[in-house]
């Protein structure tokens, strides 16, 4: 049976992401597909998916390092490298070094003190532990270990007795695994498993890293795909070796037939993106039905973000606008409002944030261009990003949103580079921004992630 987490990853889940999410975001599910395949022993079959999505000739996303690089190890393993891969090929040494560093080092150094509130928060400096292994427990043995595995500034590796040292300190913690997460999966492990895999398979203890790779599994499995990434465990070429052997096939649930058939489901639908461009997952519901879902969605996920009332009611949008208010702000703003944006206003006039990563829409009385809603200095800054059209777009663009730091919702209108209206996302957590052929796009993805998280 295949576990629902990997289910996720190679079927439904992905295949909704390839049809509706945006250039970028697409291309790295894809390959995020394939290096689960691989990670799984099945190379030629993520080989094949890679090579289905390269031959159109996307741009090569800058997202997918980290998956860049495990395929780099991976093929390096397995003696062959593809005919045509479209990002430069690095030295093993160079990525193994890179990634024990991003792996490894102190995560923990700065800790979080004081009141945002009250104007007290402030983050202050957090020593490193001084006994050894034996006597350390919790965070302080992951970070001692952490801090003895990772190489110096720009290497080399740690000496053999560092890393042995380390693997004690992963190895002690590993034992009261189920103590130390309290019920919650973080990052900090997944980065911890996987450091603690790759020194027991460097150092020969082949055993205790096929045994740690499987706890690793596990507890993908148990969160639900959570905060666990292939890439932290497959950018290194002891454990390459056995991945390429299978040790992971049984654990995921990837057999040969059932690889082949996500394969197949896979490969179709980036061709069909190709071809049909990029759809609407949800097109059929209603506004109304979609600002209810994503609601409920919103508040499952992070209760403490909305008010008591917005709790009670599963309703975080608005009050619905008018054809009035409507017509106002566009005599207003001297443009005809692009007709999806409209339907939901007939929804909703506004919406609250749909995650703490997002922010609110603004009521139809409240949106206007955008070089009248910031400072002269924040739009030049903005018009520095990258993209010939972005300046005249930014120009004549309306914030629907509330400008949180650079987080912002655009509608760009007809120009030079579209024939319809766009949405553009800015976010402090992403280069530049993202572009959608429309509002709905724009919503539409933003609920998905939504349902990510819950995952």
């Amino acid at each position: 049976m295949i576990p629902p987490a990997i289910d996720e990853k190679l079927g439904k889940r992905t295949l909704k992401w390839i049809k509706s999410a945006d250039d970028d975001s697409m291309y790295y599910e894809v390959t995020q597909a394939a290096l689960v395949m691989a990670a799984a022993g099945r190379l030629d079959e993520a080989n094949d998916l890679l090579r289905c999505l390269w031959k159109h000739k996307w741009p090569h996303s800058e997202n997918v390092w980290l998956p860049d690089q495990s395929f780099e190890v991976l093929w390096f393993v397995a003696g062959k490298r593809p005919d045509f891969v479209p990002f430069p090929q690095k030295s093993i040494d160079e990525i193994e070094l890179a990634h024990r560093n991003y792996l490894a080092h102190d995560k923990w150094e700065l800790m979080a003190v004081g009141n945002l509130a009250q104007g007290t928060f402030r983050y202050e400096s957090r020593p490193m532990p001084t006994g050894n292994w034996e006597s350390l427990e919790g965070l302080e043995l992951i970070r001692k270990s952490m801090f003895l595995a990772c190489p110096k500034a720009n290497g080399p590796m740690p000496s053999t007795h560092d890393e042995l040292e380390a693997l004690k300190g992963f190895q002690k913690w590993i034992e009261r695994w189920e103590d130390e997460l309290d019920n919650s999966i973080r990052a900090e492990f997944d980065d911890a498993l996987g450091v603690a895999a790759e020194l027991a398979a460097k150092n020969g203890q082949i055993d205790t890293a096929e045994q740690i790779c499987k706890l690793w599994v596990s507890m993908l499995i148990k969160s639900g795909g959570g905060p666990f990434s292939f890439p932290s465990l497959t950018s290194n070429r002891h454990l390459a070796r056995l991945f390429l052997q299978g040790i992971l096939a049984e654990p995921l649930g990837l057999t040969k037939e059932a690889c082949q058939l996500y394969l197949k489901g896979l490969k179709s639908a980036v061709d069909a993106r190709m071809k049909q461009g990029r759809r609407l997952v949800y097109g059929k519901w209603t506004w109304e039905k979609l600002l209810t879902t994503a609601s409920k969605q919103a508040i499952k996920n992070e209760p403490d973000q909305f008010t008591r009332e917005q709790r009670k009611g599963k309703w975080i949008g608005r009050s619905n606008s008018t054809d009035e208010a409507i017509k106002a702000a566009e005599t207003r703003l001297q443009i005809g409002l692009p007709a999806d944006y409209v339907e939901f206003l007939h929804a909703s006039n506004g919406f609250s944030a749909l995650s703490s990563t997002a922010p609110p829409l603004l009521s139809v009385e409240s949106i206007g261009p955008l070089k009248d809603k910031v400072d002269a200095q924040t739009l030049a800054i903005f018009k520095e990003y990258p993209g010939d059209d972005l300046p005249q777009a930014l120009e004549s663009s309306l914030l629907i949103s509330e400008q949180m730091e650079t987080d912002m919702v655009l509608l760009i209108p007809p120009g030079k580079s579209s024939g319809s209206w766009q949405c553009w996302f800015f976010a402090h957590w992403i280069p530049g921004e993202i572009r959608y052929p429309s509002f709905r796009h724009y919503f539409e993805e933003a609920f998905a992630r939504l349902k990510d998280q819950s995952v």
